[in-house]
């Protein structure tokens, strides 16, 4: 499966504008900032947040979950 570069409006603060990550079946990735991160992984309101997510291994589907928590400034 492979995450990021998002064809509009990519979530540039997690993985650069055109940035991926792949991963293998049943791995997972987990992201996290501390209070001493002034620009933690920020997103801007309803459209500076956008992840792809596309099967790496071709037409099959692959089911995933993606948890995301946060707080407002």
């Amino acid at each position: 499966m492979v995450i990021g570069n998002a064809s509009a409006n990519a979530w540039a603060a997690l993985l650069g504008s055109t940035g991926t990550v792949t991963l293998r079946p049943g791995a997972c990735r987990g992201v996290m900032t501390g209070p001493a991160d002034a620009m933690a992984q920020g997103v801007t309101t309803s459209t500076g947040g956008v992840l792809d997510v596309a099967n790496s291994a071709g037409g099959t589907g692959v089911p995933y979950d993606v948890v995301i928590v946060g707080m407002s400034a």
